[in-house]
């Protein structure tokens, strides 16, 4: 039970990581398309919203404040993480209380991938770069952003 829910934690931590770090790059394209729409407001206004929702939205994921685990900021990497090493450190059977918070977790978790693949929809932004003749942005995939990682 103590290694199946340690895995179970690992992997939604990599989930997490997938998710996070694909916001943050999603998000930088659009910041660099925003920078390159030139006089065209709306498209430009368009781009800065979804900055922002991307960058709002990072910030429930993971700690973002100057100083990281010092400032007791806690949001769902965090939390995940205390709870990985809470349950890998010790060698007996995982506590209910566990059992229970990473079902929890795991649920925080769905809802936030559920998030990102709704904000990381850009097919009518796309049309849009495209009559503006930019680039369009790309969300990377799991498979491609696994590749990076190896």
């Amino acid at each position: 039970m103590q290694h199946k829910t340690v895995m179970q934690l690992y992997n939604m931590l990599g989930d997490l990581t997938y998710v996070a770090d694909s916001t943050v790059d999603l998000r930088d394209q659009v910041r660099q398309r925003s920078t390159q729409a030139g006089k065209d407001r709306k498209l430009k206004a368009q781009l800065d919203n979804l900055a922002k929702q991307l960058d709002d939205f990072h910030s429930t994921l993971v700690s973002v404040k100057e100083g990281g685990m010092i400032t007791g900021e806690h949001k769902l990497r965090e939390n995940l993480g205390e709870l990985y090493g809470g349950v890998n450190g010790f060698e007996g059977k995982p506590t209910q209380s566990q059992l229970e918070r990473a079902d929890f977790l795991k649920k925080q978790l769905d809802d936030a991938t559920a998030k990102f693949k709704q904000l990381s929809d850009v097919t009518k932004l796309n049309a849009d770069l495209a009559k503006a003749k930019l680039d369009p942005v790309k969300p990377i995939s799991k498979d491609d952003w696994n590749k990076t990682r190896q």
